[in-house]
């Protein structure tokens, strides 16, 4: 949760393509500087998953109108996307240089369940730092 919160609202602010990059390389620069103990893959996965990310959340923030519940509903449309191509790109990993099948059972109890108390802290949260730097005009709601 902690990397998902500044990629959403870097997509919002700089738009779907630097949204993408934010994404893309803040695990890797977060492996880089602290010891997470998670495997390089697995790092190559989360890059992928906030990349999207950060891509959909810039893309839905201008096209969707600029109202609270619609950054809510774009926080929860990118999380649930970036979850999905998290899964995608695990699934093909682990075929190829694991030779075992990553079930969808194990995708749901890995990082579904697991993640779904920081999902809804980020559905309400993000949709209201962009509310308070709008109106404080630190950034335009365009």
């Amino acid at each position: 949760m902690p990397t998902h919160i500044p990629v959403l609202l870097g997509s919002f602010f700089c738009g779907g393509p630097l949204g993408f990059a934010i994404g893309l390389f803040t695990p890797v620069i977060r492996y880089l500087f602290f010891d997470s103990g998670v495997s390089f893959s697995e790092i190559i996965c989360l890059s992928f998953e906030l990349g999207v990310c950060g891509c959909i959340g810039g893309y839905l923030y201008r096209a969707f109108p600029k109202k609270w519940l619609f950054y809510a509903l774009n926080v929860a449309i990118s999380l649930v996307s970036a979850k999905i191509a998290f899964f995608v790109l695990s699934y093909l990993l682990t075929i190829f240089f694991q030779g075992t099948e990553l079930g969808i059972d194990t995708f749901i109890s890995m990082r579904i369940a697991s993640s779904l108390v920081g999902m809804a802290f980020q559905i309400i949260v993000i949709p209201t730092v962009v509310i308070i730097f709008q109106k404080a005009k630190i950034t335009s709601g365009n």
